[in-house]
């Protein structure tokens, strides 16, 4: 008679938990998909404003026993990637950076080499001699291609082919002096750096560009899986 007390208590425990995130799933799409669709428009003042409504998920799982947990590695396991996009439309590339330190997803290594590679854009730009300006080159040629490197990597079978194609070119571009000199000095609506959510800022929040140069570059690390197939 305990024994089967104990388990109804156990089942009942388990749909409570599962319950709270179930019963908002309607809602959590509704507002990822309008996130991405005010960065579409360029919105950045209303893709913050889904953005707070993301992050109350996991806040609201935060306060039931294992809640957390549940949160970061079941429910709401993509809210990294919500934060690093808005923080790239942002232009908060130093915080990106810091932020996905260690994180061992393909979406992450691509974000990375995506910011690392628009501070390097800036530095370029106002480099003030040849040297400054192929030190840049240097730098997008040995530490920038390594997180589309890792990027490709870290794909499976799974992995649309699209995506895939996008850190190929990433990669061949990083990896050619020519090319990557060449994206370097191109206006930024020329760049064929194919960057993912690539959002102009809009009427919203305005971008803030003040962090492009004071990124402190980390050495990619962590296992590497080889690319399968």
């Amino acid at each position: 008679m305990r024994k089967r007390k104990f388990v109804a208590i156990l089942v009942f425990l388990a749909i409570c938990l599962a319950s709270l995130p179930l019963y908002h799933a309607g809602s959590y799409q509704h507002n990822r998909n309008r996130f991405f669709a005010s960065l579409l428009e360029g919105d950045l003042r209303l893709a913050r404003d889904y953005l707070m409504e993301l992050r109350s998920y996991h806040n609201d799982l935060k306060d039931i026993p294992l809640g957390e947990w549940l949160s970061d590695n079941l429910f709401f396991k993509d809210a990294w990637f919500y934060e690093a996009v808005y923080l790239k439309e942002r232009g908060e590339y130093e915080q990106l950076v810091e932020n996905l330190q260690g994180k061992q997803d393909y979406r992450a290594q691509h974000l990375v080499g995506c910011a690392l590679f628009k501070a390097a854009k800036k530095q370029y730009s106002r480099a003030e001699n040849a040297e400054e300006k192929q030190e840049t080159i240097r730098l997008v040629l040995e530490e920038v291609k390594l997180y589309f490197k890792r990027s490709l990597e870290m794909m499976d079978e799974s992995t649309d082919y699209g995506v895939k194609f996008r850190d190929v070119w990433n990669y061949d571009l990083t990896s050619d002096e020519g090319a990557a000199k060449s994206a370097l000095e191109q206006g930024e609506e020329k760049v064929k750096l194919k960057l993912g959510f690539e959002f102009d800022g809009g009427a919203g929040e305005q971008r803030n560009d003040q962090n492009e140069l004071n990124i402190k570059r980390p050495k990619p690390g962590g296992d590497t899986r080889k690319k399968k197939g």
